[in-house]
Parts: structure tokens; C-alpha cells; sequence
């Protein structure tokens, strides 16, 4: 089998997506690549067509065992979708005319238990995120403000991922309600979720910088790219917030912080607060969006009125005071 006909199959495969998905794709393979030691994703593939379907099941169904003992089952599911893909669109092709048949493994409890250990280590604690906070205050620099707003958006209330981050506008943010208005991840409509007051505090900052740059408008993106090649008011990316969260924690001794790893930490100190205090398990789904009941059980209190309350508490927590 051609490589050059492999990469012509998985180009025709994902010129079809958008740049987000293509990236994320893109970053499954490699991540297949580098457990099976290829030269290249693009050879990986290669690789896992020509061994044929028997043995082409064989090798992913091991390769899925190893991910359930370290990731999440989502994240194993969608790499594992990911793989299939790329199979699908070599058999489009006609470069071979069989299908990758191989579901995600049932994690045993030990399984879950090695895997959520493996989640916690790329995690931060409130030492970490402490040293990370003074190591933001000593940089006088307007980039500092940024990525401060950035790190408590994720830490604190409203606990945001990555491309939530990055899509927000001047426009969703209401300083009065103390709330940001978001797209969530798997939704179609808007909501409004609750500011922490570390959180307001930091964009405040950050926007105040932002506004003696350049005028500020409802439509313009609350973060932009910093850097000598940057375009006027350029957004900034996924990964560019990604880069930013390491980069941040590298410079405060933290090895491993990741954006998700941040929103893992506010996320804890939430479930923390609330099992604790004995607070309705509702409020705190609703804070952290939260849908299935096996992940966080409990009747949803609609009507809002202890929300406010737990963002201050939790808020407290998270800058090392002692909470109500």
C-alpha cells in the first residue's frame, strides 16, 4: 500500500471537517502513532490498514485496553471513533473493503479508579493554584491580566473549557448580574452561568488593559493574541489557551497544568463544599454542568436561589480562606 494514497484518503476524510475537529482528529492519530512507535500518524494508519481486519481489530482492541487504564471512557470512545473514521475513509478510497469493529472496553472499577488517578496527577491543588496567582501578580504586563482572567475562568465559577474560553465576546459578559453567557459544550442554546467574584475581578483587570489598546465593542473577543505578529484584535485560539496554562504553570514550578486540569481542581473544591455543608447535590450539577445523574446525583432546584451563595463560598475556598 502507497503512503502517498494513504495521506490522499485521510486529506479527502478530513478537508470535510472543520479546523477544530480536523485538529482534534489529528491529535487522536498521533496519539495511536506514538503508542505503536510510527514514523508518523499518516504511517500509523498505513501500518494498521495493510496488517487486514483480524489483525487490524486485534492490535485496537489492545491499544483500547491500555487508554481505559489511564483516560476517561468518552475519551477512550472517541479515539476509538477516530480510528474508525480514518478507516472509513480509506475503504472509500477502495484501499481496502473492510471496517474497523472494535467498541470501547467496560472499565472494572480498579480500571476507573487508575484512570481518574491518572486525570488528578495533570490537575492542580490550592498550593499549586496559590503559587500560580503570585507568580501572575509579580508580572506587571498586560499579558499577565489576560492570562489571570483566563486561568480563574477555568479554576473558579463558571469553570469553563478551553473553547468556551476562546469564543467569548465583550457582549456575554454581565459585570451586574455577576454571569457570562455561554455556548456549553453539546448544547444549542445559550446559558447563563454565575461569575465568581475572583473571576469578575480578573476580567475587570484584564479588560481595563484590553481597553487602552484598542476600543472595545460588543462583538469583540474578550481574548486576543498578544504577540509581535498578532493581528488587531485577533482571538485567541484553543491552543493558544492551552500553551498559556502550561506555559503559566512551568514559570510557578507546576509541570503539569492543563486547562482541564484547572477546571478538574475548581470542580473538586465544588463537590468538596457541597458534600460537606450538606448542600442540595442539585445546585452543585447545576454549577458544574453536570447532566447524568450517575455523575452527580441528586434533585436539580430549579429555582436558583443557593447558587449565588455557594460561588462566594467556593470562591473563598479556592483563594485559601476559610469559607462559611
Amino acid at each position: 500500500m502507497i503512503i502517498t494514497d494513504v495521506a490522499k484518503a485521510l486529506d479527502s476524510w478530513l478537508e470535510e471537517e472543520t479546523e477544530h475537529t480536523c485538529r482534534a482528529y489529528k491529535s487522536d492519530l498521533k496519539q495511536y502513532a506514538i503508542d505503536n512507535k510510527s514514523e508518523s500518524w499518516i504511517h500509523a494508519v498505513q501500518g494498521l490498514l495493510e496488517s487486514g481486519p483480524k489483525e487490524a481489530n486485534s492490535q485496537v482492541k489492545e491499544y483500547a485496553r491500555k487508554l481505559a487504564r489511564r483516560m476517561a471512557p468518552a475519551t477512550v470512545k472517541r479515539k476509538l471513533s477516530t480510528l474508525r473514521l480514518a478507516v472509513t475513509a480509506a475503504r472509500k478510497q477502495g484501499l481496502v473493503n473492510w471496517h474497523l469493529e472494535v467498541d470501547p472496553p467496560k472499565p472494572k472499577d480498579k480500571d476507573i479508579a487508575k484512570s481518574t488517578a491518572a486525570r488528578l496527577r495533570e490537575g492542580v491543588d490550592l498550593e499549586e493554584l496559590r503559587r500560580v496567582r503570585v507568580a501572575l501578580a509579580a508580572d506587571r504586563s498586560d499579558m499577565a491580566l489576560r492570562d489571570r482572567a483566563i486561568i480563574e475562568l477555568a479554576a473558579t465559577p463558571p469553570y469553563l473549557r478551553c473553547f468556551e474560553i476562546v469564543q467569548l465576546d465583550i457582549g456575554d459578559l454581565d459585570f451586574r448580574k455577576k454571569a457570562v453567557c455561554v455556548l456549553g459544550k453539546a448544547r444549542v442554546e445559550t446559558e447563563h452561568l454565575p461569575l465568581s467574584p475572583i473571576a469578575i475581578t480578573a476580567l475587570k483587570a484584564w479588560l481595563t488593559a484590553r481597553g487602552k489598546r484598542m476600543r472595545l465593542r460588543r462583538t469583540s473577543p474578550v481574548f486576543i493574541r498578544m504577540d509581535k505578529g498578532a493581528k488587531k484584535e485577533s482571538r485567541l485560539t484553543v491552543r493558544s489557551v492551552y500553551n498559556t496554562s502550561v506555559l503559566r504553570g512551568l514559570a510557578a514550578g507546576i509541570p503539569r497544568m492543563r486547562p482541564h486540569g484547572l477546571r478538574h481542581h475548581g470542580l473538586t473544591v465544588l463537590a468538596n463544599h457541597v458534600d460537606a455543608n450538606g448542600l442540595p447535590i442539585g445546585e452543585g450539577m447545576k454549577l458544574s454542568r453536570h447532566a447524568k445523574e450517575e455523575t452527580w446525583r441528586g434533585y436539580v432546584d430549579r429555582t436558583g436561589t443557593m447558587s449565588d451563595k455557594i460561588v462566594e463560598a467556593v470562591s473563598k475556598i479556592s483563594l485559601g480562606e476559610k469559607g462559611p
